[in-house]
């Protein structure tokens, strides 16, 4: 038995398929590896973009609220003075703090007192 054991293992198939097997295996674990290194360097870099994509999205929609808020307290001073003619008829103050916040909005022609501190404003 001994005999056909040491032959068996000084034979060359013996140390082909040995060496056979080895590298084969060795090939499998560098390639397994190799992709896995890769994946996670694929994984970094889909996470930088996907932060990089929100901090722009997130900018792009506080600029779109500020814009919005912007235009809802035009849209609501117009409507609260605006008189059927298309006229507007505010108080004095108020009027100045629009002016001031909005000065290129509303270009006034003429100006009326209505009552104490309240006017009529004609323009576009």
């Amino acid at each position: 038995m001994k005999k056909r054991i040491s032959k068996l293992l000084g034979s060359n198939w013996f140390i082909t398929l040995t060496a056979t097997l080895i590298g084969v295996f060795g090939a499998m674990f560098l390639n397994e590896w190799v992709s896995s290194k890769n994946l996670r360097d694929q994984k970094k870099l889909a996470s930088v973009n996907v932060l990089k994509e929100i901090e722009t999205n997130q900018e792009t929609l506080k600029n779109a609220i500020s814009d919005h808020k912007e235009l809802r307290d035009i849209m609501q001073f117009l409507g609260n003075y605006a008189d059927d003619n298309g006229d507007l008829i505010v108080p004095q103050d108020s009027m100045d703090r629009f002016r001031n916040k909005y000065p290129d909005l509303i270009s006034i022609s003429d100006s009326t007192m209505i009552n104490a501190g309240i006017f009529r404003y004609k323009g576009e």
